[in-house]
């Protein structure tokens, strides 16, 4: 059900977008993209063990906690979700931590074949998969009990306002997104899990 525009949510994601633009200029006086930020806080790796511990409970889907170099950490889910009537790819859900404080997004890595026995995860902009639906509130509300500030994938993928920036494009070859300050580098939808054959494991 669509929300009216006296139930809040647009102002609480105003206030969320402008504390995560604050953060990130914090990290990155002037908004410029560097290897390595002036400031952050990662969240406590015991916290988000115990936030994957709580997430086994309500979601039915195996899952795998990474932490990554930056302080931030993606819990990974992968489940069995049955094939409806449209042919979708298979994909994973992917629970996202930012380095930079307590903010956190949700995202779907769908598995592409290229028809010629090798497939590659691209990661989505949000979560489009219907068959997730039933994960994603619980997660959400998870996420928002622990002081968690969710920020949407379509906020995070949009181009950080500012000339140019050398380094970062170089780099990456694609303009420096929220996503690349707040999360992780590489643009949100950068093919960052290689190329692997179908039948391998890993």
């Amino acid at each position: 059900m669509a929300c009216s525009g006296a139930c809040g949510i647009g102002e609480r994601r105003a206030e969320d977008r402008r504390r995560a633009e604050a953060s990130a200029a914090i990290a990155y006086p002037f908004l410029i993209w560097r290897v390595h930020p002036a400031a952050a806080a990662p969240t406590d790796e015991v916290e988000l063990r115990n936030f994957a511990t709580r997430a086994d409970e309500v979601v039915a889907a195996g899952q795998g906690l990474e932490l990554h170099r930056c302080g931030g950490a993606t819990l990974r889910l992968e489940a069995q979700l049955g094939v409806g009537a449209e042919k979708v790819s298979p994909s994973r859900l992917e629970v996202v931590f930012s380095p930079l404080g307590r903010f956190v997004t949700l995202r779907e890595v769908c598995t592409e074949d290229d028809g010629h026995g090798t497939t590659r995860e691209v990661p989505r902009e949000g979560v489009a998969d219907r068959r997730w639906a039933a994960a994603v509130k619980p997660l959400q509300g998870l996420l928002r009990l622990r002081s968690f500030t969710l920020l949407d994938m379509a906020f995070l993928a949009e181009r950080v306002p500012g000339p140019p920036q050398p380094l970062y494009e170089a780099a990456f070859g694609a303009p420096v997104t929220w996503w690349s300050l707040l999360f992780r580098p590489e643009p949100p939808t950068a093919v960052i899990y290689g190329l692997r054959s179908l039948g391998q494991r890993g």
